[in-house]
């Protein structure tokens, strides 16, 4: 669903195991992720951990041998992913 410059997907696993599953199983319902678009992931990714601010990549794919994405973990606040 886009709304405006931004888009809502809404996601519901109906089989097999997945991050979203995975996400499921630990917290229940609720937002799995925000994404944001870079120009490079690569790059992206090593400004985070220059800065201190890197989450360890739990999912990576490439869809269509172009566009590749990843699922960072960051949990603030001393919350934990347990």
């Amino acid at each position: 669903m886009r709304t405006g410059s931004s888009e809502i997907e809404l996601i519901q696993p109906l089989d097999g195991r997945s991050p979203y599953t995975e996400f499921l199983d630990l917290h229940g319902e609720g937002v799995h992720h925000l994404a944001y678009v870079v120009g490079s992931i690569g790059q992206c990714l090593e400004s985070l951990r220059v800065t201190g601010e890197a989450g360890r990549v739990t999912f990576e794919a490439t869809i269509a041998g172009q566009t590749r994405f990843v699922y960072l973990a960051v949990w603030p606040m001393g919350l934990s992913s347990s």
